[in-house]
């Protein structure tokens, strides 16, 4: 059975994690929690929504479609999704997958009660390919979706939030920011200890597991032995200028300042082509900023750059003329059409 351009075809046995169905809207049933209007799950659905079902057609064909994935990366749809997942797994994915104008259909079984005790349903969804993470199939073994990874993170220990005369500094151990292990990816290898982007970090259950999912051009950084080196088109800057005067001369509160998007490369990754180190660069937006081992460290992505101070080339992307001015004016180049 094959779904149309680009999606798949899911089915779920109810919409929310032990609820209870209490009435109809227009397309879709809607259900809640049991427990008090504080976990209502109208109000939090990351979570309390299914966000698991049974793979029941796959596309018939993955387009050409362009996407922008929050590393700024442009990719197809077919370059990132060329292998599909089976029919008969079971699809993860994030709970935005399931909005009422992606159902196809809801069925009632009357006098068939589920485990909770409801009335049996059955919803269809249509949902994205680039909105399914992974697969999971009967014997526990578990698929990546395209470009998606599962990571876990890298949590404290007791010697990093304890004081030598015993005092805690926070409420036990917490996950370090920004770094985590890959555990399932299809481009990286398991086990490779990753500085991941901001906000990249989304939280989902597999199989009882918790894990982050998000895709692999959020990975900035891998670490060994102590050391950050790029992955894939990023590149790490040395510590950029910070803008402290407006030009009408008056201080910037250090609140407001941001790092320059003019910086200059201090490490590359393998698959950069553009830049190596040592060039002067303007970058698109201000680098990210990230701390590790006590060290700075500021990142981008090579389709960032718009320039090579003194040297344009031509961009992937099409540029915005006049969003670089204010950023050009002083330097002696003129941004291309």
């Amino acid at each position: 059975m094959k779904g149309n351009v680009d999606n798949y075809l899911v089915e779920l046995d109810c919409l929310f994690e032990k609820g209870l169905i209490i009435g109809a809207s227009s397309d879709i049933a809607f259900e809640k929690i049991i427990i008090g209007e504080d976990n209502n799950p109208l109000y939090s659905p990351m979570k309390f929504k299914r966000t698991y079902g049974t793979i029941i057609a796959v596309p018939q064909s993955l387009s050409e479609r362009v996407y922008d994935d929050a590393g700024g990366v442009k990719m197809t749809v077919r370059e990132t999704y060329s292998d599909l997942l089976e029919i008969g797994d079971t699809a993860h994915f994030y709970w935005i997958a399931t909005q009422p104008d992606m159902l196809l259909l809801q069925e009632r079984f009357y006098g068939e009660l589920d485990a909770n005790g409801n009335i049996r349903m059955r919803y269809v969804f249509m949902i994205p390919a680039d909105k399914v993470i992974c697969s999971s199939n009967s014997r526990g073994k578990i698929t990546m979706n395209g470009d998606y990874m599962l990571v876990k993170p890298v949590m404290q220990s007791e010697d990093e939030i304890k004081t030598p005369s015993g005092i805690w500094l926070s409420e036990g151990v917490q996950p370090k920011p920004l770094l985590g292990t890959v555990i399932y990816a299809n481009n990286l290898r398991s086990g490779t200890k990753i500085i991941y982007a901001r906000n990249s970090d989304i939280e989902v259950e597999i199989l009882g597991e918790k894990y982050f999912a998000m895709r692999e051009p959020m990975a900035m950084c891998q670490v060994e032995d102590d050391e950050v080196i790029p992955l894939g088109k990023r590149i790490l800057l040395k510590e950029p200028l910070t803008k402290k005067y407006y030009d009408s001369g008056l201080e910037i509160p250090e609140c407001f300042r941001k790092p320059e998007k003019r910086a200059v490369v201090d490490f590359t990754g393998q698959a950069c082509t553009k830049v190596s180190k040592g060039d002067e660069v303007l970058l698109e937006s201000h680098p990210m900023f990230f701390e590790y081992k006590g060290e700075n460290y500021w990142s981008a992505h090579e389709s960032s750059i718009v320039a090579k101070i003194g040297n344009w080339y031509e961009r992937e992307l099409e540029v915005n003329r006049n969003r670089f001015m204010d950023d050009t004016r002083n330097l002696n180049i003129t941004p291309i059409a």
